[in-house]
């Protein structure tokens, strides 16, 4: 069995960012300029020629909270909606089979 990974670390833009992870009431008030998505990949070869892909990302995003009173922050984890894990998915699954 042998293993592969690869980590990569994208900037998004403001678009990108909201449409990649999920909504939380309690960041309602940010003005979000923008963020980050480290993407870890990781590759499995298992028996008779198959592998097994696991694709995880984790978010943050950058921006200014319109709420005075709250403490302002550098930057705010947020939870993926699994929309880049899928299309990165679906990109590897296309590349994979057309190569056959």
């Amino acid at each position: 069995m042998t293993e592969d990974s690869w980590t990569i670390a994208r900037e998004l833009n403001k678009d990108e960012l909201l449409g990649a992870t999920k909504r939380n009431t309690n960041m309602a008030r940010i003005s979000w300029t923008g963020g980050v998505v480290l993407l870890r990949v990781v590759s499995v070869q298992v028996a008779n020629g198959f592998a097994r892909t696991v694709i995880r990302a984790s978010f943050r995003g950058y921006g200014q909270n319109g709420d005075q009173f709250a403490q302002q922050r550098e930057y705010w984890d947020l939870e993926s909606n699994n929309n880049f894990e899928t299309s990165i998915a679906s990109t590897l699954q296309a590349h994979f089979t057309a190569t056959q």
